[in-house]
Parts: C-alpha cells; sequence; structure tokens
C-alpha cells in the first residue's frame, strides 16, 4: 500500500483527502438521511474523480517529459511511469466506488422510510 501512494506520488494525498471527505459525507447521509448531504456526496465524489484524473495526466506529463532524458533502448520506461501515474485514478475509483454503494443504501432506506407512492 505504501508503494502504491509513493508511486502515484503528491497528488495522491488530494485524492485520500476528497476521498476521505467524500465518504465521511456518504455516511453521515446514509445515517442521517438528509437530502442535502446527497449533493455534498456528489460534488465530492466528482471532486475526487476529477482529482484523481488530474494527478493521473500530471504523472504522465512528468514521465513524457523526463523520457527525453534516458536512453533509446530505455524508452519502454514511459510505461512504468504510466503505470504508476494511473494509481491516483485507481484511488479515486475506489473512493467513489465506496461512496456509491454507501450512499445507495441510503437512498433505499430513504425510499423505505418515505410513504408509498403508487
Amino acid at each position: 500500500m505504501i508503494d502504491f501512494i509513493r508511486e502515484g506520488g503528491w497528488p495522491m494525498y488530494f485524492v485520500f483527502a476528497f476521498g476521505a471527505a467524500s465518504l465521511a459525507a456518504a455516511l453521515h447521509y446514509q445515517k442521517t438521511l438528509r437530502k442535502e448531504f446527497f449533493a455534498v456526496v456528489i460534488g465530492l465524489a466528482v471532486a475526487t474523480i476529477l482529482v484523481g484524473a488530474l494527478g493521473t495526466v500530471l504523472g504522465v506529463q512528468q514521465s513524457a517529459r523526463a523520457i527525453g532524458d534516458v536512453d533509446h533502448e530505455m524508452k519502454w520506461i514511459f510505461l512504468i511511469g504510466l503505470k504508476e501515474s494511473l494509481n491516483n485514478l485507481v484511488a479515486a475509483l475506489c473512493f467513489v466506488v465506496v461512496d456509491v454503494l454507501v450512499a445507495t443504501r441510503g437512498a433505499f432506506r430513504a425510499a423505505r422510510l418515505s410513504p408509498a407512492r403508487v
């Protein structure tokens, strides 16, 4: 796990911050069923994905810039940088999958507690 974070670089801190905030909002929504928190969950989940994508793009840019500094036979090393950069997006998507599951459970509970609409 430590290698996963280290390989992703400094953007991983933002991914984890937004991911933790979105997960906390999803858990709070599931517990309280207050509709206004559902919008917070959506907003923070989208921000988590965007920060993960930004971290990935920044990592790919860094790998592409550094490829000029290696020998021609070592150009394949760009693929290692790509793999490491994708860790940002993987972490973001993992957070958002859990957010969606938690928020869906909360929405299901809210639907069951509200009067039946036929």
